[in-house]
């Protein structure tokens, strides 16, 4: 997906002027650059007390010792 995000940018900038070309290529084909995603099931408040306080708790414990 980057080499063809790149390829749009490239052939915009001979179209557009620079700071066109980053507009379009900060919104297309969705808005942003990075995405965060969980690896962990999130979905109720007991997935959350484990991802979070007090769950992460015990994990850092254990590394401790």
């Amino acid at each position: 997906m980057a080499v063809a995000s790149f390829g749009i940018v490239k052939n915009l900038r001979c179209m557009l002027n620079l700071d066109e070309a980053a507009l379009y290529f900060h919104k297309h084909p969705r808005p942003g650059k990075l995405e965060i995603q969980a690896t962990k099931p999130l979905g109720n408040q007991r997935d959350l007390a484990l991802a979070y306080s007090p769950g992460v708790a015990v994990p850092c414990l254990e590394i401790r010792d």
